[in-house]
């Protein structure tokens, strides 16, 4: 059995330990030869790295180039589709100022025509009016061109931040140049109120000096103190200047105070010109108030003016400011709740009304008390007098109106009190060392740009709501 073993198995086992030394050699002697690691050698590597790396890119690229001109065509559609609907916006805000003032303006002239005239022709030369179609593109060329150029910076930056908003409103405040000249400084001066008021209210939050100095006056009647003032340079020009007023306001304030231009004028003015009497050429002597500046007796004229006419006359001019927002805006709750609507209508309009009647009797009250107690009319005196007694006086009728209302109310006599007082300036020659060209487009611009970036929480309800309704709901957010 060995034998046979032996004879199967034991050769090969022979052979096989054998054959493992000399395998053993010849793998030593194929073991490949390893180079050393040298600069030039690293240098070449690197070379073949970065030409297999611009291959791969060569290749990605080409893959997905047609992917990306789809997208960018893509985007190119929405982009074009996004200043479509900034022209369809400018139209539409055309459309919406175009016809608030033909509508404006065919109001007024219908109480100038009369109950039985029936002039079509004047209604059409009314809405064909330059000054309508100047007015309409204005606001149109505002909206427009404010969404257009909102999406170029969309577009070129790559991202929508309040700076896209900001130089979006800059650009549109320069279609200000499309309205009349004559209305520019009264546009620009409104629109920079706002944006003073919309920024002074917030100032406190984010500046500590600010909040320092408010520790220091009465904030909680800010805004009756700043009407008391702004109201000062008013009675002055309607007193003692109505130069520095425009016409239409001056009409305006002498029908709501029961006055006359003559009236006025024989009783105030005539010392101020230096008028002589022809009798003694002397100056002319102290006019009383009674029965030139009014009929009656100052008390007796003021205390009849206040409970009768003057409600009234200052009715008919609030009742149109509470009915046209409920008819544009809330008609809805106009027609849910049309009797609780209507009482909160009479209300309000009640409430405004006694706040102007009782604010321009307590001007008369205050021109008539001062010219009697110096027995002389001194404008300089009654200017200082009044900015005095209006922060008690006309500030304190303030109250009598809806506290939602009292800023709005400041911010109308500011302006018109800046009015005045840049008139002024002009007149006296210091506007001039001020003054550059197409400062009121720049103020406008500048006004435009932080009004429009400013966040929404910024913003008084009412006038967010008039923000979004003219420029869409994406101008504030």
């Amino acid at each position: 059995m060995e034998r046979v073993y032996s004879a199967v198995f034991g050769e090969d086992v022979h052979k096989a330990v054998a054959l493992v030394p000399a395998q053993e050699d010849d793998a030593r002697e194929e073991e490949p030869y390893v180079q050393p690691l040298t600069p030039e050698l690293l240098e070449q590597h690197n070379k073949h790295i970065d030409k297999y790396g611009d291959m791969v890119a060569h290749a990605s690229t080409a893959l997905t180039a047609p992917s990306l001109r789809r997208q960018k065509s893509v985007t190119e559609t929405v982009e074009l589709s996004e200043l479509g609907e900034a022209f369809k916006a400018g139209v539409r805000a055309f459309v919406l100022a175009y016809g608030a003032k033909a509508f404006t303006a065919l109001l007024l002239a219908s109480r100038k025509w009369g109950m039985n005239t029936n002039s079509y022709a004047d209604a059409l030369r009314l809405l064909s009016q330059g000054d309508t179609v100047r007015f309409g593109a204005f606001v149109g060329l505002l909206v427009g061109s404010f969404h257009a150029t909102e999406v170029v910076l969309k577009y070129v930056r790559g991202s929508d931040d309040p700076l896209n908003k900001a130089i979006a409103g800059a650009v549109s405040g320069l279609s200000l140049f499309l309205d009349a000249p004559s209305r520019r400084p009264v546009i620009s001066l409104y629109i920079f109120v706002r944006m003073l008021d919309i920024y002074l209210r917030h100032a406190s939050e984010s500046h500590a000096f600010v909040r320092d100095i408010e520790a220091y006056l009465p904030m909680q009647y800010a805004t009756e103190i700043l009407f008391g003032l702004a109201n000062a340079p008013i009675i002055y020009a309607t007193a003692y200047d109505p130069s520095l007023l425009p016409k239409s306001y001056y009409n305006f304030i002498l029908t709501m105070g029961n006055l006359s231009h003559h009236g006025t004028d024989f009783t105030l003015r005539r010392r101020l010109r230096g008028e002589l009497d022809p009798n003694t050429n002397q100056l002319v002597a102290f006019t009383p108030c009674q029965p030139h500046f009014h009929r009656e007796s100052c008390l007796a004229h003021s205390a009849k003016d206040w409970v009768s006419t003057g409600v009234v006359r200052a009715g008919k001019v609030y009742l149109p400011v509470h009915l046209m927002p409920l008819v544009l805006f809330r008609y809805k709750k106009l027609a849910t709740a049309p009797v609780a609507t209507l009482a909160r209508v009479a209300f309000d309009t009640l409430r405004s009304a006694a706040f102007l009647s009782t604010y321009q009797i307590m001007v008369k009250m205050l021109v008539c008390s001062s010219r009697n107690f110096f027995q002389e009319d001194y404008p300089l005196v009654a200017f200082l007098a009044g900015v005095r007694r209006q922060l008690t006086v006309t500030g304190a009728s303030l109250f009598f109106e809806d506290p939602k209302r009292r800023t709005e109310l400041m911010l109308y006599t500011g302006v018109r009190g800046l009015e005045v007082m840049w008139a002024f300036l002009k007149r006296q020659g210091v506007a001039q060392y001020i003054r550059a060209k197409h400062g009121d487009v720049f103020f406008f611009c500048l006004s435009m740009a932080c009004i429009m970036s400013s966040p929404p929480a910024h913003f008084k309800p009412a006038y967010l709501s008039l923000l979004r309704f003219m420029f869409g709901a994406s101008a504030i957010v």
